[in-house]
């Protein structure tokens, strides 16, 4: 295959669709080693995989049938208005390109797995393998929290799928790892997954305490299917946002361990031989030229460039993960802290390149190439944010990868997709129900699968469906709507009108209807509240006569000496609000001369509930028309 001079462009528009032959492969991803030839021969197939962070709706709005593509929220006050959804999970997949055959989701944030429904969990054509939060170690788990989720074509050939990163799932017999959809207790493995993880655990358990794997994969963070040729790793990383020192320091805890258990995972993969890609949201990007928040002298100077890499826990791991050297040997020099104070128990990265940034390997130097902003501070207007997610893969399927970029318009979330398409071997478009050899008893579909757990439990139907329009309905249910079933007009022995709700105390009539044909029908009711209000109607018959005979109220005249013709209030006490109404009125910015627009602290700490004033424009660089800095604290602490 003829290698082109230079890559495709970096940003697409989805749906996503094949490059032109001559501008499959990237020479750069392809001179770390590549043949760019793989793309090219007979025994190869081009597969497509996406990466995408749905947090802010999360997959159950974004497949809500009554939020379809057409359906938008109010303008936010930047002037944003957002698609509420896609109406199904088959139009979310098919916006995303009909060449992409793997669709990684993050930040699913289902509340439990009775949200995955055949029509959420098995669109046509594709199948699934689905994390959600879970309870550990006694502790119970957040609801509509966290989850990753891992579509694929049916086509493809799946060997293995396993939830979480550590493998405890797969073998946890202590009732934790709880079966997907059934009963923890049946004569199958306790978790579905035991009889086809991927496996390759390595020094998981000198690592980590049991206890503490349970707590690592409790969260939904993880999901791992073996496409046979490779292993996908679709990552959720853990984020440390709490103002709380405590909490903050658990979290970073959290995070270190997760990032450590994911590198003895493919570490022990690769010493397997085998090929692997990480994707999903990392929460840390991985350089200065990756964040618009990084210090302007980190993206001019090599030293400044390895400080900023080894300033954050995170980030220095991928940097040991990818082999950058320089900033490795910057945080030792520094003695900046480790990602673990068991430094030697964790894998670290020497020599040559472990895991290859597809992106940064394609585009060494292209600018701007975010994924993820503060869209409530209407930072993708001015593209003010980070790349925190993509792709990272073995040098040798480096090789394979012809294209990668970044969907930075896709509407749907805070964080936009990314992909690569790669020259795989062709076996992997082989599914094991289309290939007499892989179809025996010994191959099925990996347990973990979601057509398979749903057929495994028998949930055919979820309990609304005994209220949808046509479903069927139990026989005591039948049989009592068909007793209770009366003629219009026509009354049972012992009924009461409602009239006799309204009727005044001591009038006559018969309550019943004594007319032809049963009596008076609850339309007349409406027509004879009119005549008494219901005041009216539980008073006594001498109040109502008072009521009714009273005059109009005597008019509230008084001499005019007894009316005060002073003021109300002092000039002094009116300049004094006048002054207080000012004060609150929110000022103008430094940087543009616009009203300011008015915060109010939510994130808890000392500073909660405090109320300030800010720059309404957009955040970003004041140059590319973002908001200049402005911030001021109003008058009041509330």
């Amino acid at each position: 295959m003829r290698v082109a001079a230079d890559p495709p462009p970096p940003f697409v528009t989805l749906p996503l669709r094949a490059a032109p032959r001559d501008a499959e492969c990237s020479p750069r991803v392809c001179a770390s080693g590549a043949d760019a030839s793989t793309s090219g021969r007979a025994d190869t197939a081009v597969i497509s995989l996406v990466s995408w962070n749905i947090g802010l709706r999360g997959l159950r709005q974004l497949a809500d049938a009554s939020r379809t593509a057409d359906r938008v929220a109010a303008k936010d006050e930047h002037g944003v208005s957002r698609p509420l959804g896609y109406g199904s999970v088959d139009a979310l997949l098919a916006s995303l390109g009909e060449d992409v055959h793997v669709v990684c989701l993050q930040e699913t944030k289902l509340t439990g797995r009775a949200d995955l429904t055949p029509e959420l969990a098995c669109p046509k054509g594709w199948d699934s393998a689905f994390s959600v939060c879970r309870d550990a170690n006694g502790k119970k788990g957040k609801s509509g929290y966290a989850g990753v989720a891992t579509y694929f074509r049916t086509r493809l050939n799946v060997v293995g799928a396993e939830e979480g990163i550590t493998g405890v799932l797969a073998e946890d017999t202590s009732g934790e790892g709880d079966a997907f959809f059934g009963d923890a207790n049946d004569d199958a493995p306790n978790a579905p997954n035991a009889a086809s993880a991927v496996g390759h655990r390595g020094a998981m358990g000198e690592r980590f305490s049991r206890s503490r794997m349970r707590e690592l994969d409790a969260e939904g963070r993880c999901v791992l299917v073996d496409f046979g040729a490779f292993v996908l790793f679709n990552l959720y990383v853990p984020a440390v946002t709490s103002s709380d020192e405590r909490e903050a320091e658990a979290r970073a805890e959290f995070k270190r361990d997760f990032l450590d258990a994911a590198a003895i995972r493919w570490s022990a993969l690769r010493a397997a031989g085998r090929n692997v890609v990480l994707c999903g949201d990392w929460n840390v990007s991985p350089a200065a030229i990756d964040s618009a928040h990084a210090p302007s002298s980190a993206r001019r100077s090599p030293a400044e460039e390895a400080a900023f890499v080894a300033s954050n826990p995170g980030r220095l791991w991928l940097a040991r993960a990818t082999g950058n050297g320089a900033a490795v040997r910057a945080a030792t020099d520094a003695k900046a802290p480790e990602t673990n104070t068991n430094a030697k128990e964790r894998p670290k990265a020497s020599g040559p390149a472990v895991l290859v940034d597809v992106f940064r390997a394609t585009y060494p130097k292209v600018t701007g190439a975010f994924t993820c902003w503060n869209v409530a501070a209407g930072a993708q207007l001015t593209n003010h944010g980070s790349r925190i997610d993509y792709f990272l893969v073995d040098p040798d399927f480096a090789r394979r990868v012809t294209r990668c970029g970044i969907a930075q318009s896709h509407p749907g979330s805070d964080h936009c997709p990314v992909f690569i398409t790669v020259a795989a071997p062709e076996e992997v478009l082989r599914n094991a129900r289309d290939d007499p050899i892989r179809a025996s008893a010994s191959s099925p579909l990996p347990s973990l699968v979601s057509s398979v757990a749903l057929a495994r439990a028998g949930r055919q139907a979820r309990l609304t469906g005994f209220f949808r329009k046509g479903a069927p309905r139990p026989a005591a249910a039948a049989e009592s709507s068909v007793a209770t079933r009366v003629p219009v007009g026509a009354k049972r022995k012992g009924d009461v009108s409602i009239r006799s709700f309204f009727a005044r105390k001591g009038a006559g009539g018969d309550d019943a209807g004594g007319g032809s044909g049963g009596g008076e029908r609850v339309r007349n009711v409406a027509a004879e509240a009119t005549t008494a209000t219901p005041t009216e109607t539980f008073l006594s018959g001498e109040l109502q006569r008072r009521l009714r005979n009273r005059g109009p109220p005597e008019s509230p005249t008084a001499p005019a000496a007894l009316l005060s013709t002073t003021a109300t209030a002092s000039k002094e006490t009116v300049d004094a609000w006048r002054r207080i109404q000012e004060r609150q009125k929110p000022p103008r910015c430094r940087g543009h001369g616009e009203p300011a627009k008015v915060r109010k602290v939510t994130k808890a700490g000392p500073n909660f509930g405090r109320v300030f004033f800010a720059c309404p424009r957009p955040a970003g660089d004041r140059a590319n028309g973002g908001d200049c800095g402005f911030f001021q604290w109003a008058y009041d602490r509330k």
